[in-house]
């Protein structure tokens, strides 16, 4: 019965160790726009002990200009696959450091913000995880807002119209 108690006892303590970890890896976003083209900007903030490798967000809207203008800072490289819709952050020279925050990655995109997730990967190959904003919902065209509130406006005047008054 002892022996039960305390391999319950480490797993709560195995359990306990790994969830703060996770937890304390984040990608910090940062989203504008301008004319109908957002920009994103992201940092890593790697408040866990251990360096990370990879970070790779999910979640992107499927489509062209999901991503444009893709830049990484010094010592790092950035990839987006269209094909499988995955925006990664990958160390080259520099890891993400254990105890410190990455400069921006930054991109342009079509779609406005909408929620995601991330992955990352650290040396010692555990895998981290959180949510994050990506771009993920399509804005619509400066024409078809035009149309949608055209059509909205002839709506409310034949609806004044075709109404009866009351007295």
């Amino acid at each position: 019965m002892h022996t039960r108690h305390r391999i319950i006892g480490l797993v709560v303590l195995a359990l306990c160790a790994i969830i703060p970890a996770r937890a304390q890896l984040t990608i910090e976003p940062t989203v504008s726009e301008s004319l109908g083209t957002f920009h994103y900007s992201y940092k890593v903030n790697n408040a866990t002990g251990t360096d990370v490798s990879i970070v790779t967000l999910s979640g992107l809207f499927a489509g062209g200009g999901a991503v444009m203008n893709l830049s990484a800072p010094d010592g790092y490289l950035a990839d987006y696959d269209a094909g499988v819709n995955l925006l990664s952050f990958i160390e080259g020279d520099h890891a993400f450091l254990a105890g410190a925050t990455s400069a921006a990655f930054t991109f342009d995109s079509s779609y406005g913000p909408g929620l995601g997730a991330f992955e990352a990967v650290n040396i010692e190959g555990d895998v981290l995880t959180g949510a994050v904003l990506v771009p993920a919902t399509p804005v619509p065209e400066p024409s078809t807002t035009a149309a949608i509130g055209g059509l909205l406006l002839i709506a409310l005047v034949l609806r004044r119209n075709l109404l009866p008054k009351s007295k």
